[in-house]
């Protein structure tokens, strides 16, 4: 809950930022498509399925994570400090879920919030944001490299992991 993952599909669907209320989230499942071009002009239905964050409702998402499909993994930009604290809640068991569902699947990592770390005098750019959220860019590839050398180390399958986490 609260890592912006509503906020992101309908800011996608819109194609502007359209961010949901501060109490508004995702009971179980919400499911969007839309329609997008691939590089030569040819359109592809893209199906977006919002998995609700909160930990009340993980034991209903498993049948929902499959083979085959490109997980967004969101995490808030907020103080490292407390990413440390929620680091099972934001990442650790996130990745056992898709380990375990989807132990090849594609991940991109997604930093959310990122512009609640600009400065008001600072013109929001994918540059000024990642910048701004350095610290939190390298914590959230560490946090996601050292869960995967665990399974690795145990011999287990693990998943494709982008390697640029993305600023949002």
């Amino acid at each position: 809950g609260e890592a912006g993952k509503t906020s992101l599909q309908r800011g996608l669907r819109a194609g502007t930022a359209d961010p949901a209320a501060f109490d508004e989230r995702t009971i179980q499942l919400d499911i969007y498509s839309m329609a997008i071009s691939d590089a030569s002009g040819n359109q592809i239905l893209l199906s977006m399925w919002d998995l609700a964050g909160q930990p009340q409702y993980a034991a209903g998402l498993q049948p929902y994570i499959v083979s085959g499909s490109l997980y967004l993994l969101l995490v808030p930009a907020m103080p490292v400090a407390d990413l440390d604290k929620a680091y099972g809640d934001l990442v650790g068991r996130w990745m056992d879920y898709l380990t375990a569902g989807a132990p090849e699947a594609v991940v991109q990592p997604v930093l959310t919030h990122c512009d609640r770390n600009l400065r008001r005098d600072v013109e929001w750019t994918t540059v000024a944001m990642h910048e701004a959220c350095a610290k939190q860019i390298e914590w959230m590839s560490a946090a996601i490299a050292a869960h995967q050398a665990a399974f690795a180390q145990r011999g287990e399958k693990t998943l494709n992991i982008q390697p640029t986490v993305l600023c949002v």
